[in-house]
């Protein structure tokens, strides 16, 4: 069978191509023939095109040069670790824009945020199945991802017409599946981003040896600054406490395989991330998983609960003297989630 996965695999961005990859690699597995669907979608190109630069002509001042400097980090420094781990490791096919979408027995659209239209400025159908397709041709969503926001910008009667249109598909978050039943008046499974459904050889496999273990922080901006702000200073304290140094991961300061490794060693892990939380679950790292009170949240809240991890749920000003020396979750449950979220990719 000729698979198509459709997703976010050009975004600078670690969790992005991680789940991409594993995607890959799980279908793969049950005897696809896989090729990553080199969809150009267009807020996603423009994001990391050094044409940005043009809309800042019109203001000649100190923020004119950072932010071309802020462009010219993200496009030129980020985008070549992207763009090497893309041509390294993922089989793409040729490229393409608009929908006009090569032909494929089946096609797998997700996991990440790819209903969500803030990452793609406005709803992007194609995410939703909206493109023709052969007749026999089959539609799978797999752990699809969004935020009731998003989601709550359509009305129940769009968003079931997109549901039918799936031969099958299942979500990541809980909150959002709830809200595909309610509309659809159908039950629809909740599944593991891909990244989970690789056992921690798989993973080393692609990183290598392990390093000299630190504090990593892994801090998305999103919430108010202070709250950041407070995540890393709670950060530096654990590192005190734990006599070791601290890595801060950001977008462009490590390549991809360096961002696995380096919460492969960590000595803890302190992050407002869904992978940065899910890595930590891979590698069985000792993490500080920090609710910062918004919608967000329930991306890895909801991960860290199914599997008995909640223990590991904290407040942007949690408490340094609790060390947490190891990560405490449910194996039994999360090899059941494994095991369903597997069993729902169909064989070829």
């Amino acid at each position: 069978m000729k698979t198509g996965i459709l997703t976010f695999h050009r975004a600078h961005s670690y969790g992005a191509v991680l789940q991409c990859y594993a995607l890959m690699k799980v279908l793969e597995k049950k005897g696809h023939d896989v090729e990553i669907i080199d969809y150009r979608q267009p807020y996603i190109e423009r994001r990391y095109s050094l044409r940005q630069v043009s809309l800042l002509t019109r203001a000649w001042n100190f923020n004119f040069f950072v932010n071309v400097l802020r462009i010219v980090k993200r496009t030129v420094t980020g985008g070549y670790a992207f763009r090497k781990f893309r041509h390294r490791y993922l089989k793409t096919g040729q490229s393409f824009k608009g929908n006009n979408i090569p032909d494929y027995d089946i096609y797998v659209i997700g996991s990440d945020q790819v209903w969500s239209s803030e990452c793609t400025q406005g709803f992007d159908l194609t995410y939703f199945g909206e493109f023709a397709r052969p007749k026999k041709s089959v539609l799978i969503g797999y752990s699809v991802s969004t935020t009731v926001e998003s989601l709550s910008e359509m009305d129940g009667k769009e968003i079931n017409r997109y549901l039918m249109s799936f031969n099958r598909i299942s979500f990541r978050e809980k909150s959002i599946a709830g809200i595909a039943s309610q509309v659809s008046g159908k039950d629809f499974p909740v599944t593991l981003d891909p990244t989970l459904l690789l056992d921690t050889d798989e993973w080393r496999d692609l990183t290598g040896k392990d390093r000299k273990g630190n504090v990593v922080l892994y801090i998305l901006p999103r919430s108010c600054p202070w709250l950041l702000d407070k995540m890393r200073k709670r950060g530096r304290e654990l590192a005190r406490r734990l006599g070791c140094g601290i890595t801060e991961i950001k977008r462009f300061n490590m390549n991809v395989e360096n961002f696995v490794r380096t919460i492969a060693s960590a000595k803890a892990v302190v992050t407002n991330s869904f992978h940065g939380v899910a890595f930590s679950v891979i590698f069985r790292r000792p993490l500080y998983a920090v609710s910062l009170g918004d919608s967000l949240d329930d991306r890895y809240v909801s991960l860290l609960k199914k599997i008995g991890a909640d223990s590991h749920i904290v407040s942007p000003d949690f408490d340094t003297e609790v060390i947490k020396d190891r990560l405490i979750l449910n194996e039994q449950q999360l090899e059941s989630l494994r095991e369903e979220s597997f069993n729902f990719i169909p064989e070829a």
